[in-house]
């Protein structure tokens, strides 16, 4: 579990929540229809920097291709549940801060 905080308490998480976010739904299908350039500027990320995150990711096997087609993605059951537990740990946070 502490190699998943170090790779996500970062721009890794934040690239990933991007994808999240960036999901559509096209009948029953659920994809992310964007290309690494696309995330990168979106991200303003370079493209090198943009390809080292999703690399890492598909290494983690967190995201992979949809359909094997170019500038389509889609996030695994896993990086689902890692978002929520994140997420989850950022409220927590959040809410200690509030309190203080």
């Amino acid at each position: 579990m502490e190699d998943l905080k170090q790779l996500f308490f970062n721009d890794n998480y934040r690239l990933l929540k991007y994808l999240q976010t960036s999901e559509v739904n096209v009948g029953t299908e659920c994809f992310i229809p964007l290309t690494q350039n696309e995330i990168a500027k979106a991200m303003k990320f370079s493209i090198m920097k943009t390809n080292s995150i999703m690399v890492r990711l598909k290494e983690h096997k967190l995201i992979s291709m949809y359909n094997n087609s170019k500038g389509r993605y889609v996030l695994s059951e896993e990086a689902e549940e890692l978002l929520k537990k994140i997420d989850a740990m950022t409220s927590r946070e959040d809410r200690k801060n509030a309190i203080k």
